[in-house]
């Protein structure tokens, strides 16, 4: 994490170390994943929906266009996760429920939704760690 005074933010270095061919053979034919999800991110709050975490800066190393290491800097959300509360009231439901809702409206989903990846920051949901797929009749249901 890097406290500035500007606010808070996690910079994320990883180089994957699985499925390196068929990750390079998705990239030469769908385009880079992080960078889809950093410009939908942008479009999405752009739109007005801000329950998901912001995305400021993506690095990547690249060989042809399968990217070896990636850089990322994302907004850190101050908050409980879910994971760590010992019950989710019904309110806390319904509001994951519509955020989850919304983010689909604006043609994005989270591809992996469980406890960990949802923020109780003061009174409204927020939600980290999305993927950059659109929403399809089997990922919405």
């Amino acid at each position: 994490m890097i406290n500035t005074d500007y606010g808070k933010y996690i910079l994320k270095v990883f180089s994957p170390k699985v499925k390196n061919t068929e990750r390079f053979f998705k990239s030469l034919v769908k385009g880079d994943y992080y960078e889809k999800l950093f410009c939908q991110t942008d479009r999405v709050r752009r739109e007005g929906f801000e329950a998901l975490n912001d995305f400021y800066l993506l690095a990547e190393i690249k060989t042809l266009r399968y990217v070896k290491t990636y850089v990322m800097l994302i907004e850190y959300i101050e908050g409980i996760e879910l994971v760590d509360m010992p019950e989710i009231s019904d309110e806390v439901r319904e509001k994951i429920k519509q955020s989850i809702y919304s983010l689909h409206q604006h043609g994005m989903v989270s591809g992996d939704p469980h406890k960990g990846n949802f923020i109780l920051q003061g009174n409204e949901i927020r939600i980290i760690d999305l993927s950059g797929k659109r929403p399809s009749r089997q990922r919405q249901a």
